[in-house]
């Protein structure tokens, strides 16, 4: 479920791709009506410890996301891309 307080029950979802590495308290959340309700994470990943992926997050194709990254809600990142430790991005970024 989303943590977005408008969520109302909505049906939604979470796409997770192939070959994905997702460390331990990783937290993704599923996508909102407000978007195309669709959190999508792509294949050959590699998310570490302590991450946050809000809803409706977009994450391309062999990224690399390092220990506690925080993406807020609609964030947009691309293939290859690489964020260190502690990484923040507010809702919306890309």
């Amino acid at each position: 479920m989303p943590q977005d307080k408008k969520y109302a029950g909505e049906p939604t979802r979470l796409e997770i791709g192939d070959g994905n590495m997702v460390r331990e308290y990783v937290t993704i959340n599923t996508g909102t009506v407000q978007d195309v309700g669709v959190t999508r994470v792509g294949n050959d990943n590699w998310i570490m410890a302590y991450t946050h992926i809000a809803h409706d997050c977009q994450i391309g194709n062999h990224t690399i996301i390092a220990n506690s990254v925080q993406l807020g809600g609609h964030v947009h990142i691309g293939d290859w891309a690489i964020l260190g430790g502690l990484t923040a991005v507010h809702q919306f970024g890309s």
